[in-house]
Order: C-alpha cells, then structure tokens, then sequence
C-alpha cells in the first residue's frame, strides 16, 4: 500500500499521485534489444521517454515542470503545463518523500539491478538523472508516438 506515517491513506495516494512501480514493471521486462521505443505499461500508441526525450524538458526549470500545488513551499510554476505531482518514491521498503519529489522511470537498464531515472526534488532548479535499483518504486510518465 502506498502509504507513510505522514500520509497513511493509500487509496487517496494512489488516486492523487498514480502508481509506483519497479522497473521490470514499468517496462514490462524484458524488453528487446532492437526495441526503439519501449510501451512497458503504457497505452496504445504512447511509450516510456529516454532519457533524450526527458532531456528536452531540462531546458526548462524545474520549477516549471511542477504542479502549482501540493508541493513543498509552492514551488512550482508549471508554466510548461507538465504538471509533475511530487509523488515520492518506494525505496528500502519503505514510501518516501511524497510532497518533496517525484522520480520518472526511462527504458534505460544500466545492469541487471541498476536502471536510469529522472527526478524532480523540492528546492532543486533541475531535472536531475539518476542511476537506481530497479526494484525500487518510481512513477512513470508516457509519452505519445
């Protein structure tokens, strides 16, 4: 259940926020070498951004990739109409983070445990990629063909 001591109602979690999924998940692993674009759990027609496609999105501030609410301190802007929702992440067993960050899945396997993410974090100007164990629970963001 995707809930902390500070935010124990999963159900509104979920619906707020959406999922949090491990990368095998988010990917439907495996995922075939000559693949170009991987659909992993997203819809017809829609697939998971490389890490080139998020790219594009760090010409912009983080600030304007979030959502004017729900934030820690208000921070975002929005301006790109993006609208990241800070939904935490699952790590070590546990949920954390949710109002400060938000982590997005690519395709991008770095080794059988490690993959590539995107993240948004409260206080941080950036879009910062990141390497992290693919068990781990982050949100996915989909892309339109």
């Amino acid at each position: 259940a995707y809930v902390s001591a500070e935010h124990p109602d999963a159900t509104a979690n979920v619906e707020r926020y959406g999922y949090l999924y491990s990368w095998d998940d988010a990917v439907r692993a495996p995922i075939a070498s000559e693949a170009t674009e991987v659909q992993g759990i997203c819809p017809e027609g829609w697939h998971l951004p490389t890490e080139a496609e998020f790219a594009i999105l760090a010409n912009h501030s983080a600030f304007e990739l979030m959502s004017t609410t729900d934030w820690l301190n208000g921070e975002g802007t929005n301006e790109t109409g993006f609208t990241a929702l800070p939904a935490g992440k699952y790590s070590d067993v546990r949920f954390e983070n949710l109002l400060g960050e938000t982590h997005f899945w690519t395709p991008s396997s770095v080794s059988a445990t490690v993959a590539r993410y995107c993240s948004l974090m409260h206080g941080c100007s950036e879009l910062i990629n990141y390497d992290g164990n693919k068990v781990n629970g982050k949100s996915v963001r989909c892309l339109k063909n």
